[in-house]
């Protein structure tokens, strides 16, 4: 119940000299995901949605492959990665960045044929989890991003957290994105895919995790 550790290490952008310290903000990448499903359980806890309610239920446009999956698809299937979909796919609509918007992904679920049959086998894939941001926003009238600031990162009081990616926070106290290039480690520019948020889009740091 108490915080042991929370300090940064190293330096936000390599070749300067500015520290990480406890306050810089870093992708967290899928660890948003967590913040997805904690969403999820709130509406299920206030009675609007269902963990086994089918997903059409919410998305009346929602569609995969099969039209069996489609209606047996529930909200729990969409968090734990064993819908049929094989390793990553559909990942191609959202890196390299692409300007789709996430029903256009989610609705391009329809043509992905699958590699698995329903429930058999584990496959991690972030598409689904840009379905379950979609269930969030339709059930509760509010974006992924409003709903995941006002009901989870302000009443954790993670005061500098953020539920997207933003460029205009270069030269604040962020950690900059570094690749490994042909030359070594470079920095790179920050993503600003707002479309995957719901799979990874929250920047956090270290003493504002350590509230979460």
């Amino acid at each position: 119940g108490q915080v042991v550790l929370a300090k940064g290490y190293g330096v936000r952008k390599l070749g300067e000299p500015a520290p990480v310290d406890a306050q810089t903000l870093f992708g967290i990448a899928s660890n948003t995901k967590v913040f997805t499903a904690a969403a999820l359980g709130l509406l299920v806890e206030e009675g609007k949605i269902e963990w086994d309610g089918p997903v059409p239920r919410y998305l009346p446009w929602f569609q995969m492959w099969d039209p069996y999956v489609t209606r047996e698809m529930t909200v729990r299937d969409l968090l734990v990665h064993r819908s049929g979909l094989g390793l990553g796919a559909g990942d191609l609509l959202l890196w390299p960045e692409s300007n789709y918007t996430r029903r256009e992904i989610v609705s391009r679920l329809r043509f992905i044929r699958p590699a698995t049959s329903f429930r058999t086998a584990y496959a991690y894939d972030n598409m689904l989890y840009i379905a379950a941001g979609e269930v969030i926003a339709a059930v509760s009238g509010l974006p992924w991003e409003d709903f995941i600031s006002e009901r989870i990162l302000k009443r954790a009081g993670m005061a500098s957290s953020r539920p997207r990616h933003d460029a205009s926070l270069a030269g604040g106290n962020v950690a900059i994105p570094h690749a490994v290039l042909e030359k070594g480690p470079a920095p790179v520019a920050i993503d600003e895919n707002d479309n995957m948020n719901a799979a990874g889009g929250i920047i956090s740091c270290a003493e504002d995790m350590a509230r979460w």
